[in-house]
């Protein structure tokens, strides 16, 4: 069976930490997956005007020459397509919602949306691909620190999360957001912590933002 993989939210690779965590743990570029519009956006030099709501203020400076450098990173990484993914009816028509934007950013959030449905796990800096799923009609359930903290401490080490996502990623400030989508067993594993709260289901597709 193949270890889950961790979907990098663009504003996390296009950080400086995050390109930095990316450049230093070569192991991790194997064990994560980056939106496939992502890739096509930075292999056609798009402009960085496309995707400035995915950046931070703090992470502008420079961004030009940090794009090159993660261009170079992106040979040995895995992207993902919402086509590679089978959907329910009502996730689907979340994924529709987000591609009839037409934007850059909402169509590598539409990729998001199908891998998180279908594969789980993903970590932001910045929390626009939350923002995006409420605008498209999709719940986001938010947790505080304390139950980040929790899922820290219960599920990355019953292996519950991506090999990816240890406690040294989630304490840069480049992954500020741990997002869980509604598939696969690590949304079971998030049963072990936070009561009940985990067991209420929602009518309506979700995801779930561990706030920093």
């Amino acid at each position: 069976m193949q270890p889950e993989l961790l979907m990098l939210d663009p504003s996390f690779v296009l950080s400086r930490e995050g390109a930095d965590w990316l450049a230093s743990d070569h192991a991790a570029l194997h064990q994560t997956v980056v939106p496939m519009t992502f890739m096509a956006w930075m292999q056609e030099g798009g402009p960085l005007e496309d995707v400035l709501a995915l950046v931070a203020p703090d992470d502008r400076d420079g961004l030009a020459g940090r794009r090159g450098e993660i261009w170079e990173l992106f040979s040995q990484m895995q992207t993902f397509s919402a086509q590679d993914a089978q959907l329910t009816e009502n996730d689907e028509e979340i994924r529709v919602a987000l591609l009839e934007r037409g934007d850059p950013v909402s169509l590598m959030i539409a990729d998001e949306w199908a891998f998180l449905q279908s594969q789980s796990w993903a970590i932001a800096k910045l929390p626009v691909m939350m923002d995006a799923f409420r605008d498209a009609g999709a719940a986001v359930v938010q947790y505080g620190r304390r139950l980040r903290e929790e899922m820290i401490a219960v599920v990355i080490p019953q292996k519950g999360a991506p090999p990816a996502l240890t406690p040294k990623l989630l304490t840069t400030a480049a992954a500020k957001w741990v997002v869980v989508g509604g598939a696969g067993a690590a949304g079971a594993s998030l049963g072990a912590i936070g009561g009940a709260v985990f067991g209420s289901g929602l009518a309506i597709p979700a995801v779930r933002a561990f706030d920093p």
